[in-house]
């Protein structure tokens, strides 16, 4: 029992280290992801906390929450943004690897010096969908946390969430939330902004309307009786 505690005191170190550093913008998002799967993945094959299914994108967030509750007995809710996003990642890939068995060590560790984590490399090749990652037939493989992910969803045969917004709803919304933000001058109420700003909202609009040109021609193409929308 000793063991088994100081073994999950070192994960939740490891992995609470890496975060905060993460969050203080000392290690990148996809080195922290890498790290952090990895110590998630041990922690799961130790039996810390059990493995979920993750057959469902929906259903990683609620995974996050039950491993920091369990292996980390902290709560969830307290994480910043930036510390959810990188667990909701890393967990995708430290599922897949404990799943597929496929998590290998070179000269006693996992993670490679350039934080990439070995995989073993028969497993890529037994997989057609994944032996493109060892086009080289190795042993075992060290990979970017990119191509850790695309495994664990081969792996997983992880669906994606109904809810997922893509990049450029993220974008927009995101730009939404700044246009709300602008300060607006008390004698009239009009918003209050900079040279640049303006610049930068001119280019915006330029590029929007452009685009929604753009797709309302398409639009008339694939549908002539279609109303055009201009607004």
């Amino acid at each position: 029992m000793t063991n088994n505690k100081n073994t999950a005191q070192g994960f939740k170190a490891q992995i609470i280290h890496n975060l905060d550093a993460h969050e203080n913008h000392l290690i990148g998002a996809d080195n922290c992801a890498s790290i952090v799967a990895e110590n998630m993945a041990k922690a799961y094959n130790q039996k810390i906390v059990g493995v979920p299914k993750l057959n469902n994108a929906d259903e990683v967030n609620k995974a996050c929450i039950n491993f920091v509750e369990v292996a980390l007995e902290l709560d969830f809710k307290s994480f910043s943004g930036n510390k959810k996003s990188c667990l909701r990642k890393a967990i995708v890939v430290a599922v897949g690897l404990v799943r597929s068995g496929a998590l290998s060590e070179v000269k006693g560790k996992s993670l490679s010096d350039t934080n990439k984590l070995w995989v073993d490399g028969d497993f890529l090749k037994s997989n057609n969908n994944l032996k493109h990652l060892n086009k080289e037939g190795s042993t075992q493989v060290a990979l970017g946390f990119g191509q850790l992910t695309s495994m664990a969803k081969e792996v997983l045969k992880l669906k994606p969430s109904k809810n997922t917004s893509s990049a450029l709803e993220l974008a927009c919304s995101n730009l939404m939330a700044q246009f709300e933000k602008m300060p607006r001058l008390e004698e009239n109420g009009f918003v209050q902004f900079t040279i640049k700003e303006e610049r930068a909202i001119d280019l915006v609009f330029k590029k929007i309307t452009k685009l929604k040109t753009e797709i309302n021609s398409q639009k008339k193409i694939n549908d002539p009786e279609a109303k055009v929308n201009f607004s």
